[in-house]
């Protein structure tokens, strides 16, 4: 059996890989890009996505104008917003990692007393972390959504050259990378519950790795919902595009943040809480009481732990937030709104269709 000192060391590895960017996002590596190479001009993140945005935007116009698209001038604008809603979605999510990194580094880590399940954790972080994955992301889109993309992309330009189907391909850089990291996100609680944490017994929810897990992971909901919503406007309502499959894309894996977030955490919660139950279950029946009804210290143990029990046993386990439920459903009522209103003549032309 390991010993505490392994336990420490275990700890200590996967806290400094945290912290020191082994196993930092993609997003995190690409933020990273431009300050290593204008260390004296580009010192922030913002000036990273910035970086990112501008040379996306300039490279695409740069391949509207060799395939000689004359409009090229008049989709400026729109190229230009384009770039900037894909790569903030990259770098929220580089923010939404740094967080969470940080919280498992001065939380979580801590609160685990199993080291085979430090070592579990460490592998999943980082499995999820390679590129590999990524790629695996952009080849599905690649395949998936340009066959949903190209008409759109021939209505607007007659016969599209190579350049304009490499604008249109880049698009999917930043969506892989979101979708990646989106995925990762919501699957991580699942991932967590199946690892014992220490809590606190008579009230879980306010243990600090529990509560600071909580709180990061509802933060990256309500960030994630005001970029879900208006980058689907953006999408359906500007430029046009279906709804279905780009903007499902970004929607479906918020409501499986939410749902995860809500299953992981009160399943850690419902461990904790058996491990507790186990424990005392075992220490009362050593005390062998029903040998022992003479022995009032042995008996007023035993009801004591009986309380204590039946106190842990009942304590909330339940982990739900209420707030972060309105914003994720304000998230996909406001563009189902503007979707009826905008298909309005289409809905009750489909509908009187239907019933005559």
């Amino acid at each position: 059996m390991p010993s505490s000192t392994d336990l420490s060391a275990l700890r200590a590895d996967l806290k400094r890989k945290l912290t020191d960017g082994t196993y930092a996002s993609l997003s995190e590596r690409l933020s990273m890009i431009p300050r290593r190479i204008f260390p004296g001009f580009i010192k922030s993140n913002l000036s990273a996505f910035l970086f990112w945005s501008l040379l996306h935007f300039l490279c695409s116009n740069l391949l509207y104008f060799l395939d000689g698209i004359e409009a090229w001038k008049d989709w400026a604008v729109i190229t230009l917003i384009s770039s900037f809603l894909f790569w903030w979605g990259v770098f929220l999510y580089a923010d939404l990692y740094r967080q969470l990194y940080k919280v498992l580094s001065e939380y979580v880590v801590d609160a685990m007393p199993q080291p085979g399940d430090i070592l579990k954790l460490d592998g999943w972080i980082k499995r999820a972390s390679d590129f590999k994955w990524v790629l695996v992301f952009f080849i599905f889109f690649m395949v998936f959504l340009f066959g949903y993309q190209f008409p759109f992309l021939t209505a607007i330009h007659d016969s599209p050259g190579i350049g304009s189907i490499i604008v249109s391909m880049s698009a999917y850089i930043p969506l892989s990378i979101v979708q990646h990291q989106l995925l990762a996100l919501m699957l991580f609680p699942l991932v967590l519950s199946r690892y014992e944490i220490d809590l606190y017994e008579l009230d879980p929810g306010i243990s600090p790795s529990l509560y600071h897990l909580s709180l990061v992971i509802r933060n990256s909901s309500n960030s994630l919902s005001i970029y879900a919503t208006i980058f689907t406007f953006y999408l359906v309502y500007l430029l046009k595009m279906p709804f279905f499959p780009t903007g499902i894309f970004y929607l479906l894996p918020l409501l499986g943040i939410f749902v995860f977030r809500q299953i992981g955490l009160s399943l850690i919660v419902g461990r904790a809480r058996w491990t507790t139950l186990e424990r005392l279950r075992t220490k009362m029946e050593k005390l062998d009481v029903e040998h022992h009804f003479d022995a009032p210290a042995v008996y007023g143990q035993y009801k004591a732990m009986l309380e204590y029990y039946t106190r842990v046993k009942n304590a909330e386990a339940g982990i739900f937030d209420a707030r972060t439920g309105t914003l994720l459903f304000n998230s996909f009522i406001l563009p189902l709104i503007a979707f009826l209103l905008f298909q309005f003549d289409r809905i009750v032309d489909f509908i009187g269709r239907f019933i005559h």
